[in-house]
């Protein structure tokens, strides 16, 4: 069952993952934790008040997930000895949970936090033809090499195509699993 994943926190609770701007309205002390993650460049700082062309919303109106399993990320960054916490935890949602949710695909490039988006960067989710990637991009692979080189530790999900997910994703009963954990990965492809 071919399936999308968010970067979560472990302690994850409720039954259902907001977009920061709903999160804003309902929770609005875990907003501003939420919303502290951009505040690390001055050009992540713009990234909230991004428009977003097809979806025609803001980059804080859509959730935004992974179409590879985070092992993959991991063991990569490991095998490159890259430090990163074994305990960073990802939400797997099976496709079928946003069939009726606007999403798109949004291909990321390497490099600084965009100014736009350019409107051929982004395309409807097919979800008839859609399938998880298996392998992690040669472009993020050779970002992990340049990140070795100047000894940094960001940007791990750079130039991995990312889906967009505007509004609330029910996630009642949903698995948190680590991507650290390879045998997430087994189970998965027994599904």
């Amino acid at each position: 069952m071919p399936a999308i994943y968010h970067c979560c926190s472990p302690a994850l609770q409720g039954d259902t993952l907001y977009p920061l701007n709903m999160l804003k309205e309902l929770y609005p002390a875990l907003y501003d934790r939420e919303i502290q993650k951009y505040n690390d460049t001055p050009a992540r700082k713009k990234l909230p008040s991004l428009r977003i062309p097809r979806l025609n919303c803001l980059w804080n109106d859509v959730i935004f997930c992974l179409p590879l399993h985070p092992y993959y990320i991991y063991h990569e960054l490991q095998y490159r000895s890259i430090p990163v916490s074994p305990d960073k935890a990802f939400l797997r949602i099976p496709l079928e949970y946003i069939r009726d949710l606007p999403t798109a695909i949004y291909y990321d490039s390497i490099g600084p936090s965009p100014e736009t988006i350019l409107e051929e960067k982004v395309e409807w989710l097919d979800h008839s033809n859609y399938r998880e990637l298996s392998t992690v991009p040669q472009q993020t692979l050779d970002w992990y090499d340049l990140l070795v080189q100047r000894k940094l530790q960001r940007g791990f999900f750079s130039g991995i195509p990312h889906i967009l997910v505007k509004g609330a994703i029910p996630i009642q009963g949903l698995q948190v699993i680590s991507w650290s954990d390879p045998t997430a990965i087994e189970q998965h492809n027994h599904l």
